[in-house]
């Protein structure tokens, strides 16, 4: 489904680091931590692009590399 007003993103594998998993990267770099992506993407791959709109959330971070949103649109951008 299109997300009206949506904005691209890449998916980023941070797994590595500590209380991490997949985190968003917008255009300018900007890191967000997705508190919901499980709920619209069930095998998430590094480097995947998406359309989608968010809005943050005033929780923690678990990994403390970018606030923490939630989703509220995500489409998948086709290669």
């Amino acid at each position: 489904m299109p997300c009206s007003g949506g904005q691209p993103v890449t998916l980023k594998d941070f797994n590595g680091l500590g209380g991490c998993g997949f985190v968003l990267m917008l255009a300018d770099s900007t890191i967000l931590e997705p508190l919901n992506l499980d709920a619209y993407v069930q095998m998430p791959v590094d480097g995947q692009s998406v359309n989608i709109t968010f809005h943050e959330e005033s929780r923690p971070s678990n990994c403390l590399v970018g606030p923490t949103v939630e989703i509220d649109c995500l489409e998948v951008i086709p290669e």
